[in-house]
């Protein structure tokens, strides 16, 4: 069983003769009992009962946001300063998304099924994510934090879900420039650096 629900909500809006703006973001959500992806994806941790495995697909990001931007530079009078600064591009691009879901397992067989991926109870009231992002030096940057997982006991499964927790965002900034350096009426050359 799978289902996904997303919305989707765009913006454009030219804000001179040589400048728009583009924005789109994207609030979706997939849950799933399998995962159809062809990955290393855990298997059921009780065979017997897939509804415990329903929860977030193993590609599922939640919020995607991309804003993207055109500026032209304007046409100059003069014709050597239109020919080397008139009709170029700028075109800045900011794209954003949360981290993508995983399953922590927890090395044991605590459940007595022999498959070897039970995963742990989770500890009520316990963040599951740390705030030790920068650690002194000597000591690694730790995202998930250990004190909200703990062993299930001997012949039970744990409650966590799979793909419970989540890594950590992506922003990428990015901008591309070009010109058209040949003016001709039916051909022209493009330069274009990303």
């Amino acid at each position: 069983m799978a289902n996904f629900n997303g919305v989707i909500f765009t913006a454009n809006h030219r804000l001179a003769d040589n400048f728009s703006v583009l924005a789109n973001y994207t609030y979706s959500h997939c849950l799933s009992n399998l995962n159809y992806t062809g990955d290393d994806t855990p298997p059921a941790k009780d065979p017997n009962n897939h509804a415990a495995e329903y929860g977030s697909c193993n590609f599922d990001t939640m919020h995607n946001l991309t804003i993207s931007g055109v500026f032209i530079t304007p046409a100059f009078k003069q014709h050597s300063l239109n020919y080397a600064a008139g009709g170029w591009q700028v075109s800045p691009l900011i794209t954003y998304r949360t981290g993508m879901p995983y399953t922590v397992t927890d090395g044991t067989d605590n459940s007595l099924t022999t498959i070897g991926q039970d995963r742990p109870n989770l500890v009520p009231g316990v963040n599951l994510y740390s705030k030790n992002f920068y650690p002194a030096a000597g000591l690694k940057p730790q995202w998930l934090n250990a004190a909200a997982y703990t062993l299930s006991p001997l012949g039970t499964f744990g409650n966590e879900r799979p793909f419970q927790a989540r890594g950590p965002g992506f922003a990428h900034p990015a901008s591309c420039r070009s010109a058209r350096l040949l003016r001709h009426a039916r051909r022209g050359l493009h330069l274009r650096q990303y």
